[in-house]
């Protein structure tokens, strides 16, 4: 029984979360996912006050083992709740809608209660795949957006190097040969291509005042 409420419990933070997020703010997201967890945590925890005493000793340090392993697994659900949260959050808005500053800061919130709940750099690093594959497809189409119209209109090819349908976006090299080839490779794209090389390396944004993350 108690296995079955442990896993509902997970997928009602899977679904719960994202939408208290996006759709209610902070205060709501958070409250979901810390009431999750303690529900989680509670199913177990009358397994937890076995007196110490014979052998019931050893009942005991099974009880507390495994309780360390269902912790671990808790720690597995919240990094993939936070990495449902920070792809939502990634894509929401993409006409418009909540800004690169509200995003980053919202992120950093999201980040801070999984360090808390004792996550791993590795899974951290997980849960923001999609948000960095997100940025990456941003940058590329800052260096498309610092191209005049009308090459947009005459270059095709330029207009695949975006990676539309999967997100994935062709390297700095590509970019930089096919700009090349129309004479294009300098001014505002030659910038944009610099901020997309720049984030590949770093993760971080290069000018982040064309974000709006300076005000």
């Amino acid at each position: 029984m108690k296995k079955w409420a442990t896993i509902l419990i997970g997928i009602y933070l899977l679904l719960a979360a994202p939408a208290a997020a996006i759709y209610l703010g902070t205060a709501v997201a958070t409250f979901v996912v810390v009431g999750g967890f303690a529900c989680a945590m509670l199913l177990r925890a009358d397994e937890l006050v076995e007196v110490t005493i014979g052998p019931l000793k050893a009942r005991l340090e099974r009880q507390v083992a495994q309780a360390t392993a269902t912790l671990e697994q808790l720690r597995g659900l919240a990094a993939t709740f936070g990495e449902v949260i920070l792809a939502v959050l990634a894509g929401e808005g993409r006409m418009g809608g909540m800004g690169y500053k509200s995003k980053m800061a919202f992120k950093g919130q999201v980040d801070e209660r999984l360090r808390q709940l004792g996550l791993s750099d590795e899974q951290l690093s997980q849960t923001r795949k999609t948000w960095r594959k997100y940025l990456v497809y941003d940058h590329a189409v800052r260096i498309w957006k610092s191209l005049p119209v009308a090459v947009h209109e005459m270059s095709p090819e330029l207009r695949g190097l975006l990676g539309e349908r999967n997100l994935i976006p062709a390297t700095p090299d590509e970019w930089r040969a096919a700009l090349q080839r129309i004479n294009l490779a300098r001014g505002d794209a030659a910038e944009a291509l610099a901020d997309y090389e720049h984030f590949l390396e770093t993760d971080n944004i290069r000018r982040p005042e064309l974000w709006g993350l300076d005000a």
